[in-house]
């Protein structure tokens, strides 16, 4: 099981008032949740065999059911920060990322990185929850229309009509070659928002 920063940098959404929906963690991806919203990374397309030694940090080696079930848990948003930290950044993915070490159990995990000079080495607590069952949340009707859009640019008018006290924001898409069209109104002034998004294919 290998993750790298963006497996963790999602601790951010985590809510703040509801420690166990905290960062769940399982081989094939880590996700959060509040109820309102829903973000899933998968982990990184890195062979197992790229990894480097880390001297006297052993690498689980999941063959039991119960090595497996060791290695899908819950932590708290402080942990996912804290292995999001130890996480080096280098140009080559092996070392970009943070694996489960040997010294796991059912009460904690073990996360190593390296950088081929300095091993780390954290032992996260795991949180005594049961994540939700995300997977029955995902829509599985089939997709009428799929397209793409700038994050920056959408972040931009979001964040003008929260300025000017939208509250709701009514999103609208019609077919994969048409802008996005968002739509509020504020209800102290009355005033009706239209905004259009360009859409990008690809």
């Amino acid at each position: 099981m290998i993750y790298n920063k963006n497996n963790f940098s999602i601790h951010a959404l985590c809510d703040k008032d509801r420690d166990y929906l905290g960062v769940h963690v399982t081989p094939k991806f880590t996700e959060v949740t509040n109820g309102h919203y829903l973000l899933r990374v998968s982990t990184p397309e890195i062979d197992m065999d790229d990894l480097p030694e880390a001297p006297n940090h052993p690498r689980i080696a999941v063959q039991t059911n119960a090595e497996e079930e060791a290695c899908n848990f819950v932590i708290h948003k402080d942990s996912g920060k804290a292995i999001e930290s130890m996480i080096p950044k280098h140009s080559f993915p092996a070392l970009n990322s943070a694996w489960i070490g040997a010294n796991t159990n059912k009460e904690q995990v073990e996360f190593i990185s390296t950088d081929l000079e300095i091993t780390n080495s954290k032992i996260i607590r795991k949180l005594e929850a049961k994540y939700c069952d995300t997977d029955r949340i995902w829509p599985d009707k089939e997709i009428k229309a799929s397209l793409g859009f700038d994050p920056d640019l959408m972040l931009k008018l979001c964040q003008q009509l929260k300025k000017m006290d939208i509250r709701h924001i009514q999103m609208s898409i019609r077919d994969e070659n048409t802008a996005i069209e968002l739509t509020g109104k504020n209800n102290e002034t009355g005033q009706d928002i239209r905004a259009l998004l360009m859409s990008k294919k690809g």
